[in-house]
């Protein structure tokens, strides 16, 4: 894992000034999928030592897929600790996507405090305000401002696009893998003409079906 201080951009640079003061390590948290109609809504929790930067860190849906990975992998391949949170369209429809946002951001975060061992660092929650049970820092449009969110959010895109193409696999018909869950034209049709599958989430698409 390197520092490369002299190299800081404006994102890491405001984690540092708000964040850091007396903490050598950060988590951020930040979640993808709460808008798509289709497959569990995502969060992930990752721990940023204050030394660490690598290039090309920002809000994930700004970046191509190929730059999503390669950012994803370099974490990865240098050592950054982080887990994922995920809760299921079952649960999602029982409970509403904003608490079931907030369960996903609480899995990945004991998660990750169990990999720290004893460590309890600050954590900054991309978004309003989070109901999660562990103190935190709320950052709106974290992930355009922040180093440590555009990393959770890298993480989190990438974990649940592959999560995405395996869904594809097992219900071709619906076009997962392209549009990733999300309500376009196109997914509309196919759930009006399929039916639903059991990974849709049936509070999100009772205006396209219904249901016995």
């Amino acid at each position: 894992m390197k520092s490369q201080d002299n190299m800081i951009n404006d994102n890491k640079r405001f984690d540092i000034e708000n964040y850091y003061s007396s903490e050598d390590l950060v988590v951020f948290v930040d979640e993808v999928g709460r808008g798509c109609v289709f497959g569990d809504v995502v969060a992930c929790a990752v721990a940023i030592p204050k030394g660490y930067f690598t290039d090309n860190v920002k809000d994930s849906k700004k970046l191509s897929d190929k730059n999503r990975r390669e950012v994803s992998k370099k974490l990865i391949d240098d050592g950054i600790i982080y887990s994922i949170g995920r809760i299921s369209p079952k649960i999602i429809d029982e409970v509403n996507i904003l608490n079931a946002t907030f369960m996903a951001m609480n899995n990945a975060i004991e998660d990750l405090l169990i990999k720290l061992d004893d460590i309890s660092p600050e954590i900054v929650v991309d978004g309003l305000k989070a109901n999660i049970k562990f103190e935190h820092h709320n950052l709106v449009h974290g992930d355009d401002s922040s180093f440590g969110v555009g990393c959770a959010s890298i993480l989190a895109k990438v974990y649940r696009d592959d999560l995405c193409a395996d869904w594809d696999l097992d219900y071709p018909i619906y076009g997962i893998a392209k549009h990733k869950g999300y309500g376009t034209p196109a997914h509309k049709r196919a759930v009006i003409e399929n039916g639903p599958s059991p990974l849709h989430r049936r509070t999100f698409i009772k205006k396209w079906v219904t249901y016995d």
